[in-house]
C-alpha cells in the first residue's frame, strides 16, 4: 500500500536536516509533547514524515492552523513558513528537559487561541479540520469543512 501522508502538504520528507532534527525531536516527545504529561496532557500518537509522533491539542491546533493559513493566504503562509524553518528548528532542538517543554507550552498558550479563533471563523467543522492532523488525511478530501 501507498504511503498515507503523501496526501497532505504539510507531509512531505524533510528537506532540511534541521527539520530532520526537529522531527526526532518531536518523536522523542520534544516541544509538541515533551513536557509533564499532567500539564501538556499528549492525547494520542499521530504519523509525520512516515514517523510515529505523540500529538496534544495544541500541536493538532497550530498544525490546522497552518493548512488553513496555506490554503487562504500561501504569500503570508510562505514567509511565517520562512520564518520558523530559520528559527524554529534551532529552538525545538534545545527544548531539552520536560521543565523546558513546560515552558513553551504555557508561552504558547496564546498563540494556541489566536489559531483557534481564526481556524473557528474560517472553516464550517473546525474540530474535525484538528483531529484529522498527523493522520495523513487533508481536510480538503472531507466534504464541507470549508465555508
Amino acid at each position: 500500500m501507498g504511503d498515507p501522508l503523501r496526501t497532505s502538504h504539510h507531509q512531505n520528507p524533510p528537506r532540511d536536516p534541521r527539520e530532520a532534527d526537529a522531527v526526532r525531536e518531536v518523536q522523542r516527545g520534544g516541544a509538541g509533547a515533551g513536557g509533564h504529561k499532567k500539564l501538556v496532557k499528549p492525547i494520542r500518537g499521530g504519523i509525520r514524515h512516515g514517523h510515529p509522533v505523540v500529538v496534544n491539542r495544541q500541536l493538532l491546533v497550530a498544525n490546522a492552523f497552518e493548512q488553513v493559513i496555506s490554503d487562504r493566504l500561501p504569500r503570508t503562509h510562505r514567509i511565517i513558513r520562512h520564518f520558523y524553518d530559520r528559527y524554529g528548528f534551532d529552538l525545538a532542538k534545545r527544548i531539552r528537559t520536560k521543565w523546558a517543554a513546560d515552558i513553551v507550552w504555557v508561552l504558547m498558550k496564546p498563540l494556541e487561541w489566536v489559531f483557534l479563533t481564526v481556524i473557528y471563523l474560517c472553516v464550517r467543522h473546525p474540530e474535525d479540520l484538528i483531529a484529522m492532523q498527523y493522520t495523513g488525511i487533508h481536510y480538503r478530501k472531507l466534504n464541507d469543512l470549508n465555508r
